[in-house]
């Protein structure tokens, strides 16, 4: 809902942010989509699979933190560019997503884990 309210009404440059946004966004889901060969393995990883494990999650953080950083700066675009009056019914929506997210703790040790069994 907030991006592309930014990119309707603010300039080109935070348009095409909203582009690099869904492209960050989808490079992401492709690295989470490998990581799932590397948690479920049939045996026990060889030491070029621990290793491609740690170089897949080292690009999914740049991503997430790539995906921050245009996050924060369309933020203060989308102050300026879309009236409050268009951002009245965002809180409830929102809440509404937040609602359906799980807590990290259900995720949290479990990935925790892994990647001490499985990192180098």
């Amino acid at each position: 809902m907030v991006w592309p309210a930014v990119a309707m009404r603010a300039s080109d440059t935070a348009a095409a942010a909203v582009g690099e946004l869904v492209r960050a966004q989808a490079e992401a889901h492709e690295l989470i989509s490998s990581l799932v060969v590397f948690w479920e393995p049939l045996g026990k990883l060889t030491a070029d699979e621990r290793a491609g494990f740690a170089d897949t999650i080292d690009a999914l953080c740049l991503s997430m933190r790539q995906l921050r950083d245009t996050e924060e700066r369309l933020f203060n675009d989308c102050e300026t560019a879309v009236p409050p009056d268009d951002q009245l019914d965002w809180p409830a929506l929102f809440a509404a997503i937040e609602s359906e997210r799980s807590s990290r703790d259900v995720w949290d040790g479990r990935l925790r884990a892994l990647a001490t069994s499985w990192l180098p």
